[in-house]
């Protein structure tokens, strides 16, 4: 599961969609 997370974060950060989901996650994750 916790690579699958990974994986999503980085998808995300790559395409820079989503700036305000995309920091939550990484702040959930941390």
């Amino acid at each position: 599961m916790k690579y699958f997370l990974y994986t999503t974060c980085i998808f995300q950060l790559i395409n820079l969609k989503g700036r305000g989901f995309q920091q939550y996650l990484i702040w959930e994750i941390l």
